[in-house]
């Protein structure tokens, strides 16, 4: 199945898609690090999207993040079509 995302970017179509699966979990391995996973699948094009990523506390208000945004399906399916991404994040909560 193939999206129109012209016409959905500029407000006449609602949503891509209409089924989807999705799971998010998260687990502290220490005190000080966790990880965070997300999973979203589109079950009408088998398009998959799978955010893993880890966080250190470095200091009681700086957290450091690393993680990935992975994308999987048909070059027409609607996860498909974008780049993986590689990111780190750097919060200082005050």
């Amino acid at each position: 199945m193939a999206y129109d995302f012209a016409s959905l970017l500029a407000g006449r179509i609602q949503n891509a898609g209409q089924r989807y699966a999705g799971v998010s979990a998260s687990y502290e391995i220490t005190p000080l690090l966790k990880t965070t996973n997300y999973f979203v699948a589109n079950l009408q094009d088998g398009s998959r999207y799978f955010s893993p990523a880890l966080t250190y506390s470095l200091r009681t208000n700086i957290d450091w993040t690393i993680g990935v945004q992975s994308f999987s399906g048909s070059a027409t399916s609607e996860y498909g079509r974008f780049n993986n991404v590689y990111y780190m994040q750097l919060q200082w909560f005050f």
